[in-house]
Order: structure tokens, then C-alpha cells, then sequence
């Protein structure tokens, strides 16, 4: 358990990679909001290898992004 006056974002980033690598889904979007909040930067989870499995989820894609995934079109 984390102790709710925890500010560093690397921690909850680091959580998410955790959780990303596991296939957790749920708790690694839940970890990259809070380290979004807390100031991680974006990029961080867009570049990271830990979340390629996820790149192309709606629901990471919003989350990172803060917008809707777009429809692939050629």
C-alpha cells in the first residue's frame, strides 16, 4: 500500500510499467493517470518500452494523450 501523501510521479510510473509488463490493465491505466497528475510527462509512457503492448489501446491512447484514439485510415 502507498501512503496517500506520495508526490513523486516516478514511483506511479514505475507502478504502471510493473503493471504493463504483467498485462494488468486496469492497474496500470489507474498508476499512469496518477503520474500523469502528479507531472510525469506524457513522452515517458509514449517512448518506454514497458507500454508497447499498449500503444494502440483506445483506452491508454486517451488516458496519455487526453484525446480519443483516431480511426486508422490510409
Amino acid at each position: 500500500m502507498i501512503p496517500n501523501d506520495v508526490t513523486d510521479p516516478r514511483l506511479y510510473f514505475n507502478l504502471a510499467c510493473l503493471y504493463a509488463i504483467q498485462r494488468d490493465k486496469e492497474e496500470m491505466l489507474h498508476n499512469v493517470a496518477i503520474a500523469l497528475r502528479l507531472g510525469q510527462s506524457p513522452k515517458d509512457f509514449l517512448t518506454d518500452s514497458d507500454f508497447d503492448g499498449f500503444k494502440k489501446d483506445p483506452d491508454f491512447i486517451r488516458i496519455v494523450t487526453g484525446r480519443s484514439a483516431a480511426p486508422f485510415s490510409k
